[in-house]
């Protein structure tokens, strides 16, 4: 009968319009969750930078403290593990690089240093004490940042955070 034949056609018509519809809207939300990831990972990016520059500053005030090498050899792969998450503008990478880096930091105070974690934890600025120049040297200019210890480039194997412990 023709009349079936115009149903059958017209629903089948309206079914594909219907599942169009419904793959606009799934791609409308996965270009929302992209590009919601995107904002999360450069906001990450912009903490993890910030807990990596304290890392360094609490190697710097603490680079007096006897201390096995081992710690600032593992300290500098965890720094290049973060810069290379950043790289890679990851949200997920990032988060991970920077759980393992603060795993390492209460981990560095509690073993290496024999502190309290309360100054990592806090997130208070960790305050480099700058040392007087010794008599002859002079002191450096005002405003001008002394190198930082414990910085280096990204570790060459990078791909997976450091998870060898340092001895005591």
């Amino acid at each position: 009968h023709p009349d079936e034949d115009i149903s059958s056609l017209t629903a089948k018509v309206e079914y594909e319009i219907a599942e169009q519809e419904r793959t606009a809207l799934e791609l409308a939300e996965l270009e929302r969750q992209m590009a919601e990831l995107e904002r999360k990972a450069k906001e990450k990016a912009t903490l993890l930078i910030a807990q990596t520059e304290r890392g360094i500053k609490v190697f710097q005030k603490y680079a007096e403290v006897e201390q096995d090498p081992s710690w600032e050899q593992v300290f500098v792969e965890y720094v290049g593990n973060n810069q290379f998450a950043i790289e890679s503008e990851d949200f997920f990478f990032m988060e991970e690089a920077g759980q393992y880096f603060d795993d390492f930091m209460l981990t560095y105070y509690k073993d290496a240093l024999e502190l309290d974690t309360e100054e990592w934890t806090s997130g208070v600025e960790i305050v480099v004490p700058v040392a007087a120049p010794a008599e002859g040297e002079a002191a450096p200019a005002e405003g001008a940042a002394a190198p930082a210890e414990g910085e280096a480039a990204p570790a060459e194997s990078a791909e997976s955070p450091a998870t060898e412990e340092p001895a005591k």
